[in-house]
């Protein structure tokens, strides 16, 4: 063997050796990376939380109108002068209560002038009667013509008709008169005073406004966005108050109407607005915060942390509010937490170590 030929196989070998070296190195490396922990990522905004069996209310808001059930804007039907208003605004009043007198008299020298008309009237049928009866019995004994009985008769009846027409006149004045004394229709309250003393009160203006003493409450929704119901409860300052009494037929400016009585006043003006809480739905479940929902798409999930990792946890969602959401299937497992940008961040680290869990 040349000399030639005895470097190359030497070459050879040290190759091969420090080949071999090599992937033994390369081996245990790997071998060394594979036992080695998973690196835990800390995570301190991430709040972990447990869902609760409890009930969930769908709640939604409305501006609502104080109102009374009954409400009058009483008037006089025939103008005249106020001579008195006996009531002030907040009065309470009873049915029958006088309230308001307009002067009558203009009414009362009309009808004192027709009395004596009809004193008058009445004398003169006394005298027509007089005549005709006397007529008929010269008729009886040939002493006057038919004609003439005729004519006394005639008389009479005119003279009954013009007594008889008096009389209603009468009547009517005193009828008149009742309604320049306005009492209350009902038991209620004055709320205002329009006119006073000495005002002229001219046809169908209003004199006074009257209410009674049960309040409601009266509010407007699209009906394509919602489902108030009858019966729905009613909150405000979060007590319930009431429950929608009516749902109207016909729409206000392109909104549904909706009614409730309240079984108890509110100390408040009539005629306030007030914001109101309706609760059209109401179920009792798994209920989680809305900040732990996730979503994908047409699906939702929730982030359940399982030995210091998370894990998508598909759920549907039953009923929500503002802050909350009942879902399905539940979970006993803790959940994340956060805005939804951060809770799909979680998933891209392999072990996560949360401040405070319980498992850290």
């Amino acid at each position: 063997m040349n000399k030639k030929t005895i470097v190359t196989v030497v070459s050879i070998i040290i190759v091969a050796g420090l080949l071999y070296k090599g992937k033994t190195l390369l081996t245990e490396r790997q071998e060394a990376v594979v036992n080695e922990p998973t690196p835990m990522t800390k995570i301190d905004n991430i709040e972990l939380i447990h869902a609760e069996q409890k009930l969930l209310q769908n709640k939604e808001s409305y501006l609502g109108e104080l109102l009374a059930t009954k409400e009058i804007a009483i008037a006089t039907k025939i103008p005249g002068y106020i001579r008195n208003v006996y009531v002030k605004e907040s009065t309470p009043v009873k049915k029958g209560d006088l309230l308001v007198k307009i002067d009558d008299s203009d009414i009362i020298s009309n009808i004192k002038a027709l009395q004596k008309t009809q004193v008058m009237q009445k004398e003169d049928l006394l005298l027509a009667r007089s005549t005709y009866e006397r007529n008929k019995k010269l008729y009886k004994i040939g002493g006057i013509s038919k004609e003439k009985l005729d004519l006394s008769a005639v008389v009479l009846k005119a003279k009954e008709a013009q007594l008889e027409n008096t009389k209603q006149k009468i009547i009517q004045l005193n009828n008149q008169k009742e309604y320049l004394v306005i009492r209350a229709p009902f038991d209620g309250v004055i709320e205002r005073v329009f006119m006073h003393k000495g005002d002229l009160a001219p046809l169908a203006k209003p004199v006074l406004l009257l209410s009674n003493k049960e309040q409601k409450i009266l509010f407007s929704y699209a009906q394509e966005s919602t489902n108030i119901k009858q019966n729905d409860p009613i909150i405000y300052k979060n007590n319930t108050i009431a429950t929608v009494s009516t749902l109207y037929n016909s729409a206000t400016n392109g909104l549904s109407m909706a009614e409730a009585k309240l079984p108890k006043l509110l100390d408040i003006p009539l005629h306030s607005n007030i914001n109101i809480e309706v609760i059209t739905d109401q179920k009792r479940g798994c209920v989680v915060p809305t900040s732990t929902l996730i979503h994908d798409k047409e699906s939702l999930y929730i982030l359940e942390y399982k030995d210091k990792s998370f894990s998508k946890k598909p759920v549907e969602a039953l009923l929500q509010d503002k802050e909350e959401v009942l879902i399905t299937p539940c979970t006993q497992a803790p959940i994340a937490s956060a805005s939804e940008v951060k809770l799909k961040e979680l998933l891209a680290y392999e072990k996560v170590a949360i401040k405070g869990a319980a498992d850290e």
